[in-house]
C-alpha cells in the first residue's frame, strides 16, 4: 500500500523538488517487486527510473542495484553478464575468456606498481574525483562478489583494476572493499599471508571512522572469514564476523550479513567447539538467514548442522531429512551457482568418512573436493580439506599397488608443502595439522619411531595448547593406532582411552562408540 500510494507522486514537480527521495522510492519499489517475483513490473520500474535520471552517478546506482538483486537471487552469472554490458558502454573491455597468463601479467604489473608505492601510504592518497572512474569502480565493486562464484580469474581482474584505479586516481568509495579483496587474493591464491593481512587491516582502517560505510559488512566478513585466520587464531575471527552480520542488517547488505553467519558456523566447527553448541548455533543462524531471505548461506550452514547431527546422534553418512536432502539439494546448488556449499558438502563427507575409517569412500569425496577447491578461496575449509585428504591418503597407502603408491606419495608431499607454509604463517591454527600429517607420512615410509612419535606429540601439544579439541582427539587416536601397529599394546590402549575421552569432550558420541568398539576388539584379541 505504501508503494502504491507513492506512485501517485509521479508529477514532475515531485521529481524537481524531491529528486533524491523519488530516486530512493523507485529503487525500493523495483527491488520489492523483484523480491516478490514480479519481474516485469520490476523491470518497468527500473526503466521508468532510468528515464528520469541523467547524471552518471544516479545511472550507476541503478545498475549496481540490479547487479545486487541478481546476485541475491543466486543469479551470479546473469549479474556478471549485466556488468560486462554496462562496463563495455563505458569503454572498459573485459575479455570473455581470462586465462592464467593474462592474470599473472596483470598481477606482475600491479606488484611492480605497489613496489614503487608503500602500502601504508595508500590512506594518504587524495580523494577520487573523476566521476567516470568512480562509476566504473562502483560497477566493478558490486560485481566482485558474483565474480567470486562465477570465475576466479575475473575476480582477480576486477580487483586488480580497482587497486590500480586507486593508485592512479585516488581513494574512492570502493577502495576499502578492493583492498580487502586484494588481501583475500594474496592470502588465498598467492600464500602471501603477511601482505594480505596488511591489506586487510588497511581496509579496516579506512572504514573505522565511517560507521555507515556502504561496504562495512563486506570488509568485516572478508577479513574475519578469509584473511585473519591465515595469521591469527580462529577465535579472533568471530568478532569480526558478528560485527559483519550486524552491519549488514543495518545497511541492507543481506548477502554479506548471511555470509558472515556462514563463516562463523564453520569456524566454530573447525576450531573444535562442543558439537552441541555448534549445532544449536547453526540452527539459530539458519533461522536468522531465512528471515532475511537469502538461501545460499542457509544451505551452507545446514551442511555443518547435519555433520554435527551425524557425529552426535547417529552416523548414516547421508544428509537426508526435512531440512536438507542431498539427493535433491546438491543439484540445486549447481543450478543456482551455489558453488561454496557444494564444495563444503564434499569436505564434510571427506571428514565424516575418514573419522569412521571408511577410507575408500573418503577418497571419492576428496577427489571431488580437489576439483572444487577454488570455490572456497580464502576459507579455512581449504586447510581442513588438505589436512583430511592427506591423512586419508596415508590410511589408504598400504592397500595400493606400486604405481598408486608413487602417486599417493607425490600428492602427500604436495599437500605437506602447503600445510607447512600455512603452519609457518599461523602456527596456532595449522601447526598441529602439519605435524600430524608429517607423522602419518613417516609411518607409511617406516621412518624412525623416535621421530614419528615426536611428531605425534608435537601435534598433540599444539592442538591442546590452541584449543582444537577434535584434532587433539584425532591426534591421540592416530598415535594409539601407531602403537597398536607397532605391537605396543599397552601404550596403544592408553592413547586410545585418551582419544575416547577427548572425543567425549568434543561431544562426538558416535565417534566415542566407534572407538570403544574398536578398543574392545583390540582387548578381546589379546585375551584370545
Amino acid at each position: 500500500n505504501y508503494l502504491l500510494q507513492g506512485e501517485k507522486c509521479e508529477e514532475e514537480e515531485f521529481w524537481t523538488k524531491y529528486k533524491e527521495f523519488m530516486m530512493d522510492f523507485y529503487l525500493l519499489k523495483a527491488e520489492m517487486e523483484y523480491r516478490c517475483k514480479q519481474y516485469e513490473q520490476s523491470e518497468s520500474s527500473f526503466k521508468y527510473l532510468e528515464s528520469k535520471v541523467e547524471s552518471i552517478e544516479l545511472k550507476t546506482q541503478i545498475i549496481c542495484r540490479k547487479i545486487n538483486l541478481l546476485s541475491q537471487n543466486d543469479m551470479d552469472f546473469e549479474s556478471i553478464v549485466l556488468s560486462r554490458v554496462e562496463l563495455n558502454k563505458m569503454k572498459v573491455k573485459i575479455p570473455e575468456k581470462i586465462g592464467i597468463p593474462y592474470i599473472l601479467y596483470h598481477h606482475l604489473i600491479l606488484s611492480q606498481k605497489l613496489n614503487r608505492f608503500k602500502v601504508e601510504n595508500i590512506p594518504s592518497l587524495q580523494a577520487m574525483t573523476d566521476k567516470t572512474v568512480v562509476a566504473i569502480s562502483d560497477i566493478i565493486g558490486h560485481s566482485t562478489a558474483p565474480a567470486y562464484f562465477v570465475d576466479k580469474n575475473l575476480l582477480y581482474l576486477f580487483v586488480n583494476k580497482l587497486i590500480r584505479y586507486t593508485l592512479d586516481h585516488g581513494i574512492g568509495p570502493n577502495t576499502p572493499y578492493a583492498l580487502a579483496t586484494y588481501g583475500l587474493i594474496l592470502c588465498g591464491s598467492f600464500d602471501n599471508h603477511k601482505l594480505g593481512h596488511e591489506f586487510g587491516k588497511l581496509s579496516l582502517g579506512l572504514i573505522q571512522n565511517d560507521g555507515r560505510h556502504k561496504d562495512s559488512a563486506k570488509i568485516l566478513m572478508i577479513f574475519g572469514a578469509m584473511i585473519n585466520h591465515w595469521v591469527n587464531h580462529a577465535d579472533t575471527c568471530i568478532q569480526y564476523l558478528e560485527d559483519a552480520y550486524e552491519k549488514g542488517l543495518v545497511l541492507g547488505d543481506y548477502i554479506f550479513s548471511s555470509y558472515s553467519l556462514n563463516g562463523i558456523s564453520y569456524l566454530l566447527f573447525s576450531k573444535g567447539d562442543h558439537l552441541s553448541d555448534v549445532r544449536d548455533k547453526c540452527r539459530k543462524y539458519v533461522s536468522m538467514v531465512d528471515r532475511i531471505q537469502y538461501g545460499a548461506s542457509s544451505n551452507a550452514i545446514l551442511l555443518i548442522s547435519k555433520m554435527c547431527d551425524q557425529l552426535i546422534e547417529k552416523v548414516t553418512f547421508e544428509y537426508k531429512d526435512e531440512e536438507f536432502n542431498e539427493d535433491e539439494d546438491l543439484q540445486k546448488f549447481l543450478e543456482g551457482d551455489d558453488v561454496v556449499p557444494y564444495h563444503w558438502y564434499f569436505i564434510s563427507k571427506l571428514q565424516l568418512y575418514y573419522l569412521f575409517e571408511k577410507f575408500d569412500e573418503a577418497n571419492k569425496m576428496a577427489i571431488e573436493a580437489r576439483k572444487l577447491v577454488e570455490n572456497s578461496l580464502g576459507f579455512i575449509q581449504v586447510v581442513d580439506q588438505y589436512f583430511y585428504d592427506s591423512l586419508n591418503l596415508c590410511a589408504l597407502y598400504s592397500t595400493l599397488n606400486p604405481i598408486q603408491k608413487m602417486k599417493c606419495k607425490a600428492r602427500i608431499i604436495k599437500n605437506l608443502w602447503k600445510l607447512k607454509k600455512w603452519a609457518s604463517s599461523c602456527p596456532s591454527n595449522h601447526d598441529h595439522k602439519y605435524s600430524l600429517v608429517k607423522a602419518e607420512f613417516n609411518r607409511i615410509r617406516n621412518r624412525s619411531k623416535k621421530n614419528t612419535v615426536w611428531l605425534y606429540d608435537a601435534g598433540i601439544s599444539s592442538a591442546k595448547e590452541n584449543g582444537y579439541q577434535q584434532n587433539l582427539a584425532l591426534a591421540y587416536e592416530l598415535k594409539a593406532k601407531y602403537f597398536f601397529k607397532g605391537n605396543m599394546k599397552e601404550s596403544g590402549v592408553d592413547y586410545m582411552q585418551k582419544a575416547i575421552e577427548a572425543y567425549k569432550t568434543w561431544g562426538a558420541n558416535e565417534k566415542v562408540d566407534h572407538l570403544e568398539m574398536k578398543l574392545s576388539r583390540e582387548l578381546n584379541d589379546d585375551l584370545a
